[in-house]
């Protein structure tokens, strides 16, 4: 009743928050996805979504919320600034007119407007980054879009963002397309001291923006030096991740050179969108040679990214043994870190990824077994990833199956506890494991369901006989009142499997008092369950059985 959706919702967020990866090197989304029609611009959509531009550049878009913004994107060349605002038929609705569209474009702004035929309006007022160009300037209208072209004040000019900004931060800095870069092996930029950033700048400069000298800068002074530091930090974190000693070590030299920093400043505040730095990059791909070198040139192994997630943390949730090795045996870390996404430990991951070795290698460094996160014990990230080798092995080493996910922050459901998840999922060995280990063979989900309910839901047989054989409550009811014997009544209604099913459930309802009566084929019989309420008060509560085919 719904746990498929919940499963994938919960399985999303858990790929989306992860441990692994590279950890990006802007803020910008990196995920790719086909140039399909866009859904309609009254369905709303967060600023994480992403479409593709012809190019196969990766946009934001922004907007799309009723009431307010339209959906939009952009992007740049040297020459031209392109904006795209998107809403499904469009094209036939642009009569400018009557006042249905409009679109106003000065030197330093972009007014939009579109009223639907509902009555509904979209407004789109831009103040933008730096001066354009309007009468070079011209916008194209489509079916499902209008692509407006403004040509740059100044030719070659990068805009950080689109819309003007008061302060800007190396969050806010776009990846570049390929006509802004400089060649791989060009010498880093020394930048204007302080530096700019306040991640970036050394710890006694203080203050957003680095300083009065920064301050005193022009606007494209200021973002000549934001792209030059652009490209030097991802020389340098890209160094780290392919795990390349000798450049890593010429890049942070020229830049502490250049900056009058010394190495630890430089290892431990050149930081990308997501706040990693030298030791989480080397760490997400196991270059144990760099954490190394890291550790002994003052590398902060301590520090965390924006997701919680140390340089540990990181490179046990990827499976890199060596890496984690090396880091406990150098910088003793808190094996049992939660992090922000899912409040999960690197057990959780390592669980999650069926990674035998690492979770061994976890426990042997006391990791705790039955840590919780809002997508339950280790044993759960390992059943949900049909993982049952790893639950063998939780199980083995005394985890406990009655854990149960902790609440998640905005998500009306949780989790089941193990049993009744494997359960839902027709792990039948895997319940068998559970129980064995003293699972509570009564436990419910948020709706009232139990193992059994589950297991007459989805015919499982083997697992229904199982249950049978721990003495399972076969009168629970559900939130809405219904036994397991019911859902497979709905379920399985003129099948044989209902007639297994009943089979077995009959006589252990008789016994437990259910039924009044077992009456012939095709009759129906009336059940009656006794529900305790407070002491000495009793509600009886009766409610018919169609027991077709019995």
């Amino acid at each position: 009743m719904g746990l498929e959706v919940l499963l994938l919702v919960c399985l999303a967020s858990w790929g989306m928050a992860g441990a692994g990866g590279d950890g990006g090197m802007c803020s910008r989304i990196r995920l790719r996805v086909p140039p399909a029609r866009e859904p309609t611009a009254g369905v709303g959509l967060s600023a994480r979504a992403i479409i593709c531009s012809g190019a196969g550049r990766v946009l934001r878009l922004h907007g799309g919320c009723a009431g307010g913004e339209p959906r939009h994107a952009w992007d740049q060349t040297p020459e031209e600034v392109q904006l795209y605002v998107f809403h499904d038929g469009i094209g036939e609705a642009w009569h400018e007119d009557d006042g249905t569209c409009a679109l106003a474009i000065s030197n330093s702004s972009v007014a939009f407007s579109f009223r639907e035929q509902g009555g509904a309006r979209w407004c789109l007022d831009l103040v933008l980054y730096a001066e354009i160009d309007p009468a070079a300037s011209y916008y194209k209208v489509r079916k499902d879009r209008v692509s407006i072209k403004l040509r740059k004040g100044s030719k070659g000019a990068v805009w950080p963002t689109l819309r003007r900004v008061d302060v800007m931060t190396m969050d806010q800095f776009p990846t570049l397309p390929e006509s802004f870069r400089t060649p791989k092996d060009a010498p880093p930029r020394a930048a204007v001291l302080p530096l700019p950033l306040a991640q970036n700048a050394p710890p006694d400069t203080g203050g957003q923006g680095g300083g009065p000298e920064w301050e005193k800068l022009g606007d494209s002074d200021k973002v000549s030096i934001m792209a030059a530091e652009r490209k030097t930090l991802e020389k340098l974190l890209e160094a780290a991740k392919m795990g390349e000693v000798a450049e890593l070590k010429a890049q942070v030299d020229a830049i502490a050179a250049l900056n009058k920093l010394d190495t630890r400043q430089v290892l431990n505040g050149y930081l990308d969108g997501n706040k990693r730095g030298v030791a989480h990059m080397a760490a997400s791909t196991g270059q144990r040679e760099v954490l190394l070198w890291a550790h002994n040139a003052g590398a902060d192994f301590a520090q965390c990214d924006v997701h919680g997630q140390s340089p540990f943390f990181i490179a046990a949730a990827n499976g890199h043994v060596r890496s984690v090795e090396a880091i406990a045996a150098l910088a003793p870390e808190d094996v049992d870190l939660h992090d922000l996404s899912s409040n999960a430990t690197a057990l959780h991951h390592a669980a999650g990824n069926g990674n035998a070795a690492m979770v061994e290698l976890l426990l042997d460094f006391g990791a705790d077994i039955n840590a919780n996160s809002h997508l339950g014990p280790a044993i759960q990230w390992a059943s949900m990833s049909d993982h049952r080798g790893i639950v063998l092995l939780l199980v083995g080493r005394g985890a406990d199956p009655n854990v149960c996910a902790q609440r998640t922050p905005g998500v009306d459901r949780n989790l089941p506890p193990p049993l009744v998840m494997s359960a839902a999922m027709m792990q039948t060995d895997l319940c068998q494991v559970y129980l064995d280990k003293g699972a509570d063979v009564n436990a419910t989900d948020e709706e009232g369901y139990t193992a059994l309910h589950h297991a007459c839901d989805t015919g499982n047989i083997p697992l229904i006989s199982l249950l049978l054989e721990e003495a399972v409550d076969v009168l629970a009811c559900t939130a809405t009142g219904q036994t397991a014997l019911a859902l497979a009544r709905v379920r399985w209604q003129g099948t044989g499997t209902l007639q297994r099913i009943s089979d077995l459930l009959l006589p252990a309802m008789e016994l437990a008092g259910g039924t009044n009566a077992l009456l012939g084929a095709g009759e129906w019989v009336v059940s009656c369950v006794c529900v305790c309420g407070w002491v000495g008060e009793w509600v009886s509560e009766c409610m018919l059985v169609c027991l077709c085919g019995v």
